[in-house]
């Protein structure tokens, strides 16, 4: 198979940019980085809106890293723990499914959602997901970067993160990229 370097999408938000050539820049021809490639010193002015996951299968996405803006926004840190158990019960497999394919197929995803955090906020948000991968992990790069704060809605006591999906574009790394619907209720 003859693979070609990506061609990156255009973004409206800069750091989006900045993350995607980045992590073009860390790949060996058309090889995908580890997670030892990058390095976090690297984008310390995208950290407060960074996440890093160990993708270990479609349902189990542990969180390795949250930038501390995320975790203000969401009133906790969920470091260590899965991220599935942010979304609704309805979205969770979906999400897990989403998360897997960027670092099975290998791809990027760029997608529009909304969070409802455990304060009763609820925003639109935008996330670029991008694959690190080594022969004994796969892990994915998460930017977030919140478009606007909408209502107050009624909350539990978790963030609810995904609990809609607006817009899922895949991104295509020389890979190909899922044929699966770009939302749950597809």
């Amino acid at each position: 198979m003859d693979l070609v370097s990506p061609e990156r999408p255009g973004f409206e938000f800069e750091d989006f940019a900045t993350l995607f050539d980045y992590w073009s820049g860390l790949r060996n021809g058309t090889s995908i980085p580890g997670p030892r490639d990058f390095d976090l010193l690297d984008v310390c002015g995208m950290l407060p809106d960074l996440v890093l996951s160990e993708v270990i299968s479609p349902d189990e996405i542990l969180v390795r890293f949250m930038g501390p803006s995320i975790v203000e926004r969401f009133g906790y840190d969920p470091t260590g723990r899965n991220s599935l158990l942010n979304q609704t019960e309805d979205m969770r497999a979906f999400v897990g499914r989403c998360y897997w394919s960027v670092v099975d197929r290998p791809c990027g995803a760029f997608s529009r959602f909304t969070n409802v955090y455990s304060s009763g906020r609820e925003s639109i948000a935008e996330g670029l997901y991008l694959p690190l991968l080594s022969d004994k992990s796969r892990w994915l790069v998460n930017l977030n970067r919140v478009v606007r704060f909408s209502d107050w809605q009624e909350s539990g006591p978790m963030t609810l993160t995904a609990a809609r999906i607006l817009d899922l574009d895949w991104i295509d790394l020389g890979f190909g990229v899922p044929s699966m619907p770009a939302s749950a209720a597809s």
